[in-house]
Protein backbone atom coordinates (compact mmCIF):
# COMPACT_ATOMS: atom_id res chain seq x y z
CA UNK A 1 0.00 0.00 0.00
CA UNK A 2 1.22 3.28 -1.25
CA UNK A 3 0.15 4.96 2.09
CA UNK A 4 1.50 2.87 4.45
CA UNK A 5 4.66 4.66 4.80
CA UNK A 6 2.37 8.30 4.82
CA UNK A 7 0.57 6.76 7.94
CA UNK A 8 3.17 5.45 9.65
CA UNK A 9 5.28 8.54 9.46
CA UNK A 10 2.31 11.17 10.41
CA UNK A 11 1.58 9.10 13.70
CA UNK A 12 5.50 8.88 14.43
CA UNK A 13 5.32 12.84 14.05
CA UNK A 14 1.58 13.03 15.80
CA UNK A 15 3.84 11.11 18.75
CA UNK A 16 6.91 12.80 18.81
CA UNK A 17 4.87 16.54 18.78
CA UNK A 18 2.57 15.73 21.53
CA UNK A 19 4.61 13.70 23.65
CA UNK A 20 7.81 14.81 23.52
CA UNK A 21 7.63 18.43 22.19
CA UNK A 22 4.13 19.87 23.17
CA UNK A 23 4.70 22.85 21.47
CA UNK A 24 3.77 22.04 17.54
CA UNK A 25 6.61 22.08 16.55
CA UNK A 26 6.17 19.91 14.05
CA UNK A 27 2.58 20.26 13.39
CA UNK A 28 3.46 24.27 12.59
CA UNK A 29 6.48 22.89 10.21
CA UNK A 30 4.28 20.45 8.60
CA UNK A 31 1.55 22.75 7.76
CA UNK A 32 3.84 25.97 6.72
CA UNK A 33 6.44 24.52 5.22
CA UNK A 34 4.30 21.45 3.94
CA UNK A 35 1.77 23.30 2.05
CA UNK A 36 3.89 25.11 -0.46
CA UNK A 37 5.83 21.68 -1.37
CA UNK A 38 2.31 20.12 -1.28
CA UNK A 39 1.01 23.14 -4.12
CA UNK A 40 4.52 22.28 -6.21
CA UNK A 41 3.83 18.82 -6.44
CA UNK A 42 0.53 18.79 -7.66
CA UNK A 43 1.05 21.02 -10.21
CA UNK A 44 4.08 19.41 -11.53
CA UNK A 45 1.92 16.31 -11.38
CA UNK A 46 -1.34 18.13 -13.04
CA UNK A 47 -1.53 15.79 -15.81
CA UNK A 48 -1.10 12.22 -13.96
CA UNK A 49 -4.60 11.96 -12.09
CA UNK A 50 -2.96 9.26 -10.51
CA UNK A 51 -0.53 10.72 -8.90
CA UNK A 52 -2.39 13.51 -7.91
CA UNK A 53 -4.97 11.57 -5.84
CA UNK A 54 -2.12 9.99 -3.69
CA UNK A 55 -0.23 13.55 -3.46
CA UNK A 56 -4.02 14.28 -1.96
CA UNK A 57 -4.16 11.55 -0.26
CA UNK A 58 -1.08 12.34 1.69
CA UNK A 59 -1.99 15.84 2.22
CA UNK A 60 -5.34 14.11 4.13
CA UNK A 61 -3.22 11.93 5.96
CA UNK A 62 -1.18 15.00 7.36
CA UNK A 63 -3.92 17.34 7.65
CA UNK A 64 -5.42 14.87 10.20
CA UNK A 65 -2.42 14.96 11.79
CA UNK A 66 -2.11 18.13 12.10
CA UNK A 67 -5.69 18.64 13.26
CA UNK A 68 -5.34 15.72 16.12
CA UNK A 69 -1.88 17.48 17.51
CA UNK A 70 -3.89 20.57 18.41
CA UNK A 71 -6.82 18.62 19.72
CA UNK A 72 -4.01 16.59 21.76
CA UNK A 73 -2.98 19.97 23.22
CA UNK A 74 -6.12 21.18 23.63
CA UNK A 75 -6.82 18.09 25.89
CA UNK A 76 -3.47 18.39 27.47
CA UNK A 77 -4.01 21.68 28.14
CA UNK A 78 -7.75 20.95 30.09
CA UNK A 79 -5.72 17.76 31.78
CA UNK A 80 -3.31 20.77 33.50
CA UNK A 81 -5.86 22.82 34.19
CA UNK A 82 -7.46 20.30 36.28
CA UNK A 83 -5.03 19.18 37.87
CA UNK A 84 -4.08 22.69 38.75
CA UNK A 85 -7.34 23.44 40.03
CA UNK A 86 -6.34 19.97 42.54
CA UNK A 87 -3.24 21.61 43.55
CA UNK A 88 -4.59 25.04 44.54
CA UNK A 89 -7.32 23.67 46.75
CA UNK A 90 -4.63 21.69 48.27
CA UNK A 91 -3.06 24.96 48.85
CA UNK A 92 -5.77 26.54 50.74
CA UNK A 93 -6.33 23.24 52.88
CA UNK A 94 -2.37 23.88 53.73
CA UNK A 95 -2.95 27.33 54.52
CA UNK A 96 -6.34 27.10 56.45
CA UNK A 97 -4.40 24.51 58.83
CA UNK A 98 -1.32 26.00 59.23
CA UNK A 99 -1.64 29.99 58.53
CA UNK A 100 0.38 30.04 55.41
CA UNK A 101 0.72 28.74 51.88
CA UNK A 102 3.24 25.74 51.79
CA UNK A 103 6.99 26.59 50.54
CA UNK A 104 7.31 23.73 48.23
CA UNK A 105 4.67 21.62 46.65
CA UNK A 106 6.12 18.78 48.32
CA UNK A 107 4.79 19.61 51.14
CA UNK A 108 1.23 18.65 50.00
CA UNK A 109 2.26 15.18 50.50
CA UNK A 110 0.83 13.20 51.72
CA UNK A 111 -1.48 15.05 54.13
CA UNK A 112 -3.02 16.99 51.08
CA UNK A 113 -2.31 14.96 48.12
CA UNK A 114 -1.04 11.93 47.65
CA UNK A 115 1.34 12.96 45.19
CA UNK A 116 2.43 16.30 43.17
CA UNK A 117 1.11 15.56 40.06
CA UNK A 118 2.50 16.52 36.40
CA UNK A 119 0.95 19.23 34.75
CA UNK A 120 0.90 16.96 31.15
CA UNK A 121 1.04 14.10 29.29
CA UNK A 122 4.18 14.99 27.48
CA UNK A 123 8.20 15.08 28.53
CA UNK A 124 8.57 18.72 28.02
CA UNK A 125 6.63 21.43 29.74
CA UNK A 126 5.08 18.82 31.63
CA UNK A 127 5.86 19.85 35.56
CA UNK A 128 3.85 22.59 37.52
CA UNK A 129 6.30 25.16 38.85
CA UNK A 130 5.54 26.62 42.33
CA UNK A 131 6.85 30.03 42.75
CA UNK A 132 7.27 31.61 46.17
CA UNK A 133 8.17 34.99 46.53
CA UNK A 134 8.12 38.02 49.17
CA UNK A 135 4.56 39.06 47.34
CA UNK A 136 3.02 35.99 46.91
CA UNK A 137 3.01 32.36 45.87
CA UNK A 138 2.14 31.28 42.31
CA UNK A 139 1.67 27.60 40.56
CA UNK A 140 2.33 27.84 36.95
CA UNK A 141 2.53 26.02 34.11
CA UNK A 142 3.43 26.24 30.01
CA UNK A 143 0.27 25.64 27.92
CA UNK A 144 2.77 25.61 24.69
CA UNK A 145 6.25 25.17 25.39
CA UNK A 146 8.53 26.99 26.26
CA UNK A 147 6.16 30.10 25.66
CA UNK A 148 2.29 30.21 27.09
CA UNK A 149 2.92 30.09 30.47
CA UNK A 150 0.19 30.39 32.30
CA UNK A 151 0.16 30.79 36.36
CA UNK A 152 -1.98 30.96 39.09
CA UNK A 153 -1.88 33.86 42.36
CA UNK A 154 -2.96 32.49 45.36
CA UNK A 155 -3.35 35.26 47.19
CA UNK A 156 -5.45 36.68 44.40
CA UNK A 157 -6.95 33.50 43.72
CA UNK A 158 -6.60 34.70 39.66
CA UNK A 159 -4.92 33.35 36.52
CA UNK A 160 -2.25 35.81 34.50
CA UNK A 161 -0.38 35.02 31.69
CA UNK A 162 3.70 35.22 31.51
CA UNK A 163 3.63 35.62 28.21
Amino acid sequence: MKLKKSIVTAFILFVVDVFVFNQFTIAGSTLFLGTPVLLVKLFRARKDKARVRLLMAKAVIYTFMVIFVFAAAVFNNKVADARAKDIIAACELFKDKNGHYPEQLSDLVPEFLAEVPSAKYSLMGSNFRYIVRQDGHALMYETVSPYGRKYYVLEKKEWRWVD
